[in-house]
């Protein structure tokens, strides 16, 4: 019985998970895999740190730090690049200020 109540709780997961596949752009899918990613190494050096290989899970973390590091660095550029449009009453302002 367990593994029908699995089985059937992993059929309705990817359901769920097609259909938003479906309908998310490519913004959000890239959302959802870095977060399943992250999910899954923390996972993985949480069990590794508690089943006594501490070593393993500090070479997991080292081993994806230069990988985070570029993606806060593309990230930042991101941020940087795309400017403050505020609307007013029907007009758009564009914010000029420092952002500091």
């Amino acid at each position: 019985m367990p593994y029908l109540l699995l089985v059937l709780g992993l059929l309705i997961a990817g359901y769920v998970l097609y259909q938003f596949l479906m309908q998310a752009n490519a913004a959000q899918v890239r959302s959802l895999v870095l977060t399943i990613l992250l999910i899954a190494i923390g996972l993985g050096a949480f069990i590794l740190a508690i089943t006594g290989r501490l070593p393993a899970a500090v070479a997991l973390i080292a081993a994806c730090v230069p990988f985070g590091m570029k993606y806060l660095k593309n990230r930042r550029a991101r941020q940087d690049d795309v400017s403050t449009i505020i609307e007013v009453e029907g007009e758009e302002i564009k914010d000029d200020t420092d952002k500091d």
